[in-house]
């Protein structure tokens, strides 16, 4: 995206994306010359701009990132922030701590794995409420965003909710957005009587087990 006003080029902003897409065999120095086109083209329209590209994590990519990052440092970029990835190895063995989840079970909290345009549309709103109500922000994807993505993207975007089963009340969820790679949590919102039947806890347990059971086959 290209601000008039700031002259600036952003990537990742809070609700604009623009994207370099290119094959994964692309070579070094194709993808130089995309990054000098753009660079050029920014040139012949404004005096002035900065430019702000943030490379996807290595764990989410099935090629990484570091040819761009050297691109972009071979350009004259110097990083200006780092952002910090909490990532478990679906490989390895964990403690998973269950003691928390225990009552939910006992109150009759179920998590499950949700395909059906009612559910993931409340959801969807589940997450603009919490976000709002506790950040005054409204999520990159509103609810229709987040159908038509599932229905776009099946295979690649994995919806877990809790409920409960006495009312069939949704208390949370879970969205991920899957790479070959990995499992990304893009949204995790819980309701105030989600938070006090501790629903959160069961859908992040729930979740990472699920992802190990699957990554053992």
């Amino acid at each position: 995206s290209v601000s008039s006003l700031s002259n600036e080029n952003v990537s990742h902003s809070k609700s604009t994306y623009g994207v370099i897409i290119y094959k994964n065999d692309t070579k070094l120095q194709v993808k130089q010359e995309i990054y000098n086109a753009i660079i050029q083209a920014l040139g012949t329209k404004f005096p002035t701009f900065t430019i702000e590209v943030r490379t996807p994590p290595t764990y989410l990519g099935v090629r990484d990132s570091f040819a761009d990052r050297w691109i972009l440092w071979n350009l004259g970029f110097t990083p200006s922030q780092v952002v910090l990835h909490s990532v478990i190895d679906l490989g390895k063995q964990i403690d998973l701590c269950r003691r928390r989840v225990k009552r939910s079970h006992l109150e009759g909290i179920e998590v499950l794995e949700v395909y059906s345009k009612h559910e993931i549309l409340a959801l969807g709103e589940l997450v603009k409420q919490v976000l709002y109500s506790r950040h005054g922000v409204n999520p990159v994807h509103s609810p229709r965003d987040l159908l038509r993505l599932k229905m776009l993207f099946p295979d690649f975007i994995r919806i877990f909710i809790a409920r409960s089963l006495s009312v069939e009340a949704i208390l949370g969820g879970l969205i991920f957005f899957n790479t070959e790679r990995g499992f990304h949590l893009q949204y995790m919102a819980v309701g105030e009587e989600g938070r006090k039947h501790f629903a959160g806890d069961l859908l992040v347990l729930e979740s990472i087990s699920t992802a190990m059971r699957e990554n053992s086959k």
